[in-house]
């Protein structure tokens, strides 16, 4: 048998690199913990595996947890995903031709 648990939590972007990405959320994640990070934009959706590296209490506002997330590599760089987006910004490079 083989089962999944998911939660959803909202976060907040702070910074995002071709590694992880820094982000806030309202509740604390468990380090080590692994899942997804969804962005959606008007007319796109990109989609990366994460796993938690460093959680903290940052402040008192309704993102008071900031969170060191670290990219997975499930799979090959697409300038399409985020860290793809996150490549080209910090090389001002294409990561891979498109198809």
């Amino acid at each position: 048998m083989i089962a999944a648990i998911s939660r959803r939590v909202p976060v907040r972007l702070i910074e995002v690199s071709a590694s992880g990405c820094l982000c806030d959320a309202p509740t604390p994640l468990e380090e080590g913990s692994v899942g997804f990070v969804e962005v959606r934009t008007p007319g796109q959706h990109r989609t990366e595996a994460v796993r938690i590296l460093r959680t903290h209490r940052a402040g008192g506002s309704s993102w008071p947890y900031r969170m060191a997330v670290e990219f997975l590599t499930l799979a090959p760089l697409s300038p399409d995903s985020l860290r793809g987006i996150a490549a080209v910004i910090a090389t001002g490079a294409p990561s891979a031709p498109r198809p």
